[in-house]
């Protein structure tokens, strides 16, 4: 008996000492939750992001946007040792013809895409939006912030708005000449369509 009370204790110290697993949505608006030491991997059990992945296009001010996003899995945190599944997105952005070349970063390797996944978020709308770190050409001059989509019409379309940061450290005046840059992502919510 004591044997078999010994073997339950182990068992119970190796089950509250097994590293956890979160899944993805319940990240909501920071990383709060993620228990260092206690978490390794943020998964997206539940295929909720692959409702997102894909080519997704629209237009907004006589501009033509195509914005391809893809899956993977990161090292979230060395130190822990946290894996976790986000989303990347690359984009192409095209005047009122196709030649008319604004922005193309589809060429980009992951490492270096503009727009890597964070969170989820809830907004005004109640629902659940997902959370892009943005960090484009000119970052120093201003292209910087949190780029927004939100899936509406039975995940057939989705809004997307970049929210622009600000680098209180960046002196604009010695880093970008000509005062902070155009920001080429919309600025106001717009709807595109899965393709």
């Amino acid at each position: 008996m004591k044997q078999k009370i010994t073997l339950f204790a182990i068992f119970l110290l190796f089950v509250s000492c097994k590293a956890q697993i979160i899944p993805v949505e319940q990240v909501i608006g920071n990383y709060d939750m993620v228990e260092e030491g206690q978490t390794n991997y943020i998964k997206d059990i539940n295929n909720v992001l692959d409702d997102y992945v894909g080519t997704w296009i629209g237009n907004y001010n006589n501009k033509n946007y195509t914005f391809i996003i893809t899956k993977t899995t990161i090292i979230f945190d060395e130190k822990y040792n946290i894996d976790a599944d986000i989303l990347l997105m690359k984009h192409l952005i095209a005047g009122s013809t196709t030649s008319d070349i604004i922005e193309d970063t589809t060429l980009l390797s992951d490492k270096d895409a503009h727009s890597s996944g964070l969170y989820f978020d809830r907004f005004s709308s109640g629902g659940l939006s997902y959370v892009f770190d943005y960090g484009g050409d000119y970052y120093d001059c201003g292209r910087m912030g949190e780029v927004v989509v939100t899936l509406f019409n039975d995940k057939t379309q989705m809004y997307l708005i970049m929210i622009q940061g600000h680098d209180t450290v960046v002196n604009y005046d010695e880093e970008c000449p000509g005062g902070e840059v155009e920001q080429v992502l919309p600025t106001e919510r717009i709807a595109l369509t899965k393709k």
